[in-house]
């Protein structure tokens, strides 16, 4: 049979909380099992990446998108790519690897 191991852990944006409603939150693909990185994204127009962990999970970027309120946001596969929409007749992709922003109108 198989075995799913579950473990409590501290909210992962402890260290940088949604200052609005969280619209979007998506696991890394191709992360470390070990040490998954998580996606935030909402209201407040930003998305965060944090490192999740057991004891204490870290925040390690976020970027505003001031024309965007966050309804979804995804990884694009294992590129590191996210793909941010909203209510708005664009959308924007977001290369975490470069912190390259291309707006698709």
């Amino acid at each position: 049979p198989n075995i799913i191991k579950l473990i409590r852990c501290p909210d992962a944006n402890l260290d940088d909380p949604n200052k609005a409603v969280v619209q979007a939150v998506n696991f890394h693909p191709g992360a470390d099992l070990d040490r998954p990185i998580l996606l935030t994204a909402g209201l407040d127009h930003k998305l965060r990446f944090f490192n999740v962990a057991e004891e204490k999970s870290t925040k390690i970027h976020s970027i505003h998108f001031p024309k965007l309120p966050i309804f979804e946001a995804s990884f694009l596969g294992k590129s590191g790519s996210v793909v941010l929409t909203g209510r708005r007749k664009f959308f924007y992709i977001y290369d975490s690897v470069a912190g390259k922003v291309d707006f698709v109108p």
